[in-house]
């Protein structure tokens, strides 16, 4: 048990480490505030939410990934991002909110009836020591740290690459083999497809909040 709780413990502190010092509380609130306007918005009245009114700081403003995902009783209901943006971080997660709720080809497009039932997730990638990418080459699969790492496959030619977040592997228990073997399978990769020449693998931090909007369930 003392192995197990020390390990617990190291996955919480670089949990916190990741995301200590980039967005605070009171901008998490800002951008699930965009979110929930855009939802309202798009859906609707079919019209893009105005940004004007909403304080936005430095980070607000700074050009991020993100990843928007909206879920109804603990099902998604839309799920829409990606690791780079060329808008300030608040326009995309408008932007977004409206393509997961209206133009998600997996899901149905949400009705002005769900609204009010819909919970929204978000997850900022973080910045790399301030580089342009928030991507950090694997050098040693050791350092891969579940919780805190999310991890992005890419591939040269036709195929492209693969991107599976850090609250996935935490969310189905996976270790670092399992990791990697998942994102293999999304890439259509070969497993140990990172050790194959073209191939890189790269590492980085999301923080991760939600807005609770409903409380009736335990899961989502």
């Amino acid at each position: 048990m003392e192995g197990r709780s020390k390990w617990l413990l190291g996955r919480v502190l670089a949990m916190n480490e990741a995301i200590e010092g980039y967005l605070s509380p009171e901008e998490e609130q800002t951008l699930l505030q965009i979110a929930r306007a855009s939802l309202h918005d798009c859906v609707t009245h079919e019209r893009k939410t105005d940004l004007s009114p909403f304080t936005l700081s430095t980070a607000l403003s700074d050009n991020r990934g993100v990843f928007v995902a909206l879920r109804c009783a603990g099902h998604m209901r839309g799920r829409v991002g990606s690791a780079t943006s060329p808008l300030p971080l608040a326009e995309t997660v408008r932007d977004y909110t409206t393509q997961a709720a209206l133009h998600d080809e997996d899901y149905r497009p949400i009705a002005p009836n769900e609204v009010d039932d819909i919970d929204i997730e978000l997850a900022v990638l973080c910045p790399n020591d301030g580089a342009a990418s928030p991507f950090i080459p694997v050098k040693d699969i050791g350092d891969i740290l579940i919780g805190r790492d999310g991890l992005y496959l890419a591939q040269t030619g036709t195929q492209g690459g693969a991107l599976i977040l850090p609250q996935v592997a935490e969310a189905h228990d996976w270790d670092t083999e399992r990791f990697l073997r998942a994102l293999c399978r999304r890439a259509g990769a070969p497993p140990r497809a990172w050790e194959l020449p073209g191939v890189g693998l790269y590492r980085f931090s999301a923080q991760v909040f939600r807005e609770r909007h409903h409380s009736d369930y335990p899961h989502w």
